[in-house]
């Protein structure tokens, strides 16, 4: 292909870390979920707030700018997508397991309580609720994300 416009759109070589990246979508995701465990440890309802996970991708996506994640949009997607996906997922297991604790009249919620307690914690959690907050804390990545891209593409020039 002699056409110059192939040619200028693909001689852009990738820069940044594919870890770097990594390691802020992870962290921005973290620190994303936090507005959802905090409002849990304060009200401890029954409450889907599951929906608050929809803050995770806001805050992968700056933190892989700021960690220099690789700025090809496929990569930055897939990131910050996967990384929210895994720590909502994770902390609405939590936040399930804790209720199911407190149901049964636990007087802690705190992390080291609940992992000591997983038998105890599984045995009285409803599935049916933790499938429900799940699948609400997935849409709400997805959509997030799908919210959130356009601070990607910006990132990567695409």
């Amino acid at each position: 292909y002699s056409d110059d416009r192939y040619s200028s759109r693909h001689s852009h070589m990738p820069s940044g870390s594919l870890f770097g990246g990594l390691l802020g979508s992870f962290l921005g995701a973290i620190v994303g979920v936090i507005p959802f465990l905090l409002l849990f440890s304060v009200t401890a309802s029954h409450v889907s707030l599951a929906v608050l996970c929809l803050l995770a991708p806001l805050f992968a996506v700056f933190a892989y700018k700021m960690f220099k994640g690789r700025d090809m949009m496929s990569t930055a997607t897939i990131c910050v997508a996967l990384t929210c996906l895994a720590v909502s997922a994770v902390a609405v297991l939590w936040v399930q397991l804790a209720t199911s604790l407190l149901d049964a009249g636990a007087t802690s919620t705190s992390i080291s309580y609940v992992f000591s307690n997983l038998s105890q914690a599984f045995s009285g959690m409803a599935i049916k609720d933790l499938l429900i907050q799940e699948l609400i804390a997935l849409i709400a990545v997805v959509l997030g994300t799908i919210l959130f891209k356009r601070i990607l593409a910006d990132y990567c020039d695409e």
